[in-house]
């Protein structure tokens, strides 16, 4: 997506120019409640120290690596680095919703987000280890179409063992947490992340003495808009850490912004457009079994990617092809990325792709 000076402009140039405080009503009492919302955090969008914007290919290759079955990006934490104390990511939402459901998830529109701009703001300590997150979407162009979630996720990707032990007694202010039990029993996602309301939402629906059910309901919805959001995130910082796994272009909004303000619009921020990693392109298609054999060759058919880890190499085999393809060849379906221990390197890496 291209902002331009009359078009649809980034979830980043949208909340940087957010002025509408986030206010609701409460039908009962009428009384209103001004809750956090994008607005709140235009000034933090101007002061981030990067803002990175997604291509479409790259927000695919994050998904399959993500979610992919027999992907292990997760079980990688200990080499993640954010290495800037603020940090903004954005993609697509749309492209990021139709990868999911090659893998099987439900991508409904219960959450509101069909569409739009998916983004998040990262604030991490030194070591870029730990730290919070807030995510953001948008499902137009208007302000009045732009969301912050109720939710701010806090992590630590040190943390080797998750102490919290979900009471459904305990008020909206309790920690979340969120796990896959069939991939992630114990693991980063459960361990590192928890997710816990924003005082002014807590406050608000604890005004509202919520009944049990009433309260499951609302934490699965707005968890439900923020949770997936993490594990593209910790890909994205993943493949980040490996130097060459990754083109980066700086945005050139010089002129662009002088037009801009000439007619009295705000400027547009500086960000980095990240692209997917240099991937050998395959092509589908089928032939039939090798002359003079009499078995059938295996039908051409599709192998979901999956990421294996030796020590700090990882090893990703890409979805491919399988079987006989008439229109093309598959040249390699391996992708390496060679990395120093996070913890120590701070970041620092070497990448190869085979």
């Amino acid at each position: 997506m291209v902002s331009s000076i009359f078009g649809t402009m980034r979830l980043l140039d949208q909340i940087s120019s957010s002025e509408l405080p986030f206010i609701v009503t409460n039908n009962s009492s009428a009384a209103n409640h001004r809750l956090q919302g994008p607005a709140d955090f235009a000034h933090d969008l101007h002061r981030c120290s990067l803002r990175y914007v997604l291509t479409d290919e790259l927000v695919k290759v994050c998904t399959a690596l993500a979610f992919s079955r027999g992907a292990k990006t997760l079980d990688c934490a200990d080499l993640i680095h954010i290495s800037a104390p603020s940090v903004w990511i954005e993609w697509c939402d749309a492209v990021h919703r139709r990868e999911l459901a090659k893998y099987a998830f439900q991508t409904g529109d219960s959450t509101g987000l069909r569409g739009g701009r998916r983004g998040a703001l990262l604030k991490t300590d030194a070591l870029g280890r730990k730290g919070s997150i807030k995510v953001f979407w948008s499902t137009g162009a208007n302000e009045l179409e732009l969301f912050a979630s109720p939710l701010t996720v806090l992590f630590d990707l040190d943390v080797t063992e998750n102490p919290l032990r979900r009471a459904e007694s305990r008020p909206i202010h309790r920690d979340l947490i969120v796990a896959d039990a069939a991939h992630d029993e114990l693991g980063v996602l459960q361990r590192c992340f928890t997710f816990r309301f924003e005082e002014s939402w807590a406050s608000y629906y604890d005004d509202h003495q919520l009944s049990a059910s009433d309260l499951v309901a609302i934490e699965r919805h707005t968890l439900g808009t923020t949770a997936d959001a993490i594990p593209i995130m910790l890909v994205f910082f993943l493949l980040l850490s490996a130097r060459s796994a990754l083109s980066q272009r700086k945005s050139e909004l010089s002129n662009l912004n002088r037009a801009r303000m000439r007619i009295g619009k705000r400027p547009l921020l500086e960000h980095i457009e990240v692209h997917a990693p240099l991937i050998p392109e395959y092509s589908s298609g089928r032939e039939g079994a090798p002359q003079g054999s009499i078995r059938r060759g295996p039908r051409l058919h599709q192998v979901r990617g999956h990421l294996v880890r030796r020590g700090n190499t990882l090893y990703w085999r890409i979805p491919h092809l399988r079987g006989h393809a008439r229109w093309g060849v598959v040249k390699s379906r391996t992708v390496s990325w060679t990395l120093e221990n996070a913890a120590t390197s701070a970041g620092r890496s070497n990448a190869e792709i085979s």
